[in-house]
C-alpha cells in the first residue's frame, strides 16, 4: 500500500491476545482480529481501527457518514477468520 497524503492505523488481538476490552460490557472485543484502516488522519484511523476490533462487522455502518467518506477499512472477523472490507466512498454522500 502506498500513501502519499493520509495514514494507516492497524489494530488487533493477534500479538498481545485479547487486550481490547469492550466500553459498554467490560468483557474483551470480539468483533475482530484485526483492522486496518486509512484515511487522512491517523488519530481517526486508530479510532476507527480499534472501535472495528470492538464491533465487528456490525460497527462499520458508521462508514457511511460524509465526514467519514475518505476512509477505508480491511478487517479478520474473529471465529471463521473471514476477510471483508469497507469504504466510506461505497455510500452515496
Amino acid at each position: 500500500m502506498e500513501i502519499s497524503n493520509g495514514a494507516v492505523a492497524t489494530s488487533g488481538t493477534y500479538e498481545k491476545g485479547s487486550h481490547i476490552h469492550d466500553p459498554w460490557t467490560g468483557l474483551i472485543a470480539i468483533g475482530g482480529t484485526s483492522a486496518t484502516v486509512w484515511g487522512p488522519s491517523g488519530g481517526t484511523a486508530e479510532a476507527m481501527a480499534t472501535a472495528l476490533i470492538v464491533s465487528g462487522k456490525d460497527g462499520a455502518r458508521w462508514f457511511s457518514k460524509p465526514e467519514l467518506a475518505d476512509y477505508s477499512a480491511w478487517c479478520i472477523d474473529r471465529g471463521d477468520d473471514t476477510s471483508w472490507s469497507i469504504s466510506g466512498a461505497d455510500f452515496p454522500h
